[in-house]
């Protein structure tokens, strides 16, 4: 692992750490951006979320089980519309709702951080956790990416909502462990 960016999803937290630039580029898009989810529809489920990831990302959130089961406490199932809904609360839905959104504003960072500095081309290395049976390490990891094409993809599902589980963008699904890396 390099110190300034993640070889997988899982060296995440480690790599914010050490990468201020990237942590701070993190926390101004979870800021800014949209956040979606059905989990999070209401706007106090939506910001106590919020809170939960930032603590993560600045490190005042040790590691992911706490951050997941913070999420179970503070925004817990019963107090959500779709409280009665198992397509929304599967099983593991706190884990589920920080995995992705954590992957997704990283990689987002990532690709803003590469387009900013001209990089047109970035890389999806293997990840050692990796599914070996699904699109992300199929197509993609392994893999020199165009930019744009990917960070658009990620904004048309994670901020604009058009979900498609074909989608190639990472994370391509919430158990994903690929990140997006520049090209050394």
């Amino acid at each position: 692992m390099s110190e300034l960016y993640a070889n997988n999803f899982y060296e995440i937290l480690h790599v914010l750490s050490k990468n201020h630039k990237l942590k701070n580029k993190i926390i101004k898009l979870i800021e800014t951006r949209p956040t979606a989810g059905k989990v999070i529809e209401e706007e106090s489920r939506k910001k106590e979320f919020i809170k939960i990831l930032q603590k993560l990302i600045m490190g005042e959130i040790p590691d992911l089980n706490t951050a997941y089961h913070q999420v179970q406490n503070k925004i817990p199932r019963n107090t959500s519309k779709y409280a009665d809904n198992s397509r929304v609360f599967t099983r593991d839905w706190a884990e589920r709702l920080v995995r992705i959104q954590l992957s997704r504003f990283y990689n987002q960072a990532v690709m803003e951080i590469l387009n900013d500095s001209g990089e047109e081309d970035c890389f999806i290395p293997h990840s050692q956790y990796e599914d070996h049976n699904t699109l992300c390490t199929t197509e993609m990891a392994g893999k020199k990416h165009k930019v744009k094409p990917l960070y658009n993809k990620l904004i048309d599902i994670y901020e604009n909502e058009n979900y498609n589980r074909y989608a190639k963008t990472i994370p391509q699904h919430p158990n994903c462990t690929h990140v997006i890396s520049p090209i050394i």
